[in-house]
């Protein structure tokens, strides 16, 4: 009998501190042992589905009630609910396209870091032997990065959103309902290569080869324009929670689904926000 068929789930799993279920129950199944199997693409949470025979997808999903077929399947339904949710907040996510890097953490606070150099501490210079190298200094920000449950405006051209971001590079822009409507309508994103792009892979890209993201809770008149390589970090502790006892014992009535998260931007003159008439 395989491994993965004899381990007792139970809902103490959801509580091991800095890990999730899936953790846990990949250091108890290790998914590495399952290589040149046909069980090899699927993790510790999929292989606990097929023991029990419970089907998540496509058109012969199972009713919620397979999940409490036993207690061992029932510890299973909260990680489903989890999993559930964090498919949906990603298929809408734009977070990706502007992210420089997300940091992980298992506390409320956490203070980030930055450098600012002068335009003569940026450059290489030539160093005389026996001296001292001259030196770049990074600190951490006076403010904490506020995490919650659940600058200045530049008004210029659109050109100058572009050329304002130097030494930075305008990769991503993110624009309002009403902002994407009036750049789909000038001259330079007729282009016909454009146009190909957005018919083929739905991806918007603008006349200056930055991606164009839709986010219609932004405010109208306005775009962001950034370099998600280095603009904005992302912090969060911990990944979806859910109320794993109320999931297991059925109370679906009051059971909560959260996720903590914080942001804070890596360097302030990476983001800049172009203001313009209707």
């Amino acid at each position: 009998m395989a491994a993965y068929q004899t381990i007792r789930l139970e809902k103490g799993m959801y509580g091991v501190p800095g890990k999730t279920f899936t953790q846990v129950l990949e250091g108890l199944d290790p998914s590495e042992n399952y290589r040149g199997t046909p069980l090899e693409d699927l993790d510790a949470y999929q292989r606990q589905l097929k023991r029990f025979g419970i089907h998540v997808g496509g058109p012969g999903s199972d009713q919620i009630e397979k999940f409490f077929q036993t207690g061992d399947s029932a510890s299973l339904f909260p990680e489903y609910v989890s999993r559930s949710v964090r498919q949906g907040m990603e298929q809408e996510n734009l977070l990706p396209s502007i992210v420089a890097t997300t940091t992980m953490i298992d506390s409320m606070d956490y203070r980030t870091i930055t450098s600012e150099p002068t335009e003569d501490e940026k450059s290489l210079k030539p160093v005389a032997e026996g001296t001292e190298l001259p030196q770049t200094c990074v600190h951490t920000k006076d403010h904490l990065v506020h995490l919650q449950k659940r600058g200045r405006m530049l008004v210029a051209s659109y050109e100058a959103l572009w050329g304002a971001l130097s030494p930075y590079r305008l990769n991503a822009m993110l624009a309002s309902t009403d902002a994407m409507k009036n750049i789909l309508s000038i001259e330079e994103f007729k282009d016909a290569q454009a146009g190909m792009n957005f018919q083929g892979t739905g991806e918007l890209v603008s006349p200056l080869g930055a991606n164009l993201l839709h986010d219609p809770d932004m405010v109208a008149g306005k775009i962001v324009g950034l370099d998600k390589t280095c603009a904005l970090e992302m912090v969060q502790a911990g990944g979806v929670e859910t109320d794993s006892d109320r999931l297991i014992d059925r109370q679906l009535e009051r059971a909560s689904v959260s996720v903590i998260a914080g942001f804070a931007r890596i360097f302030d003159d990476a983001v800049r926000v172009l203001t313009y008439g209707g």
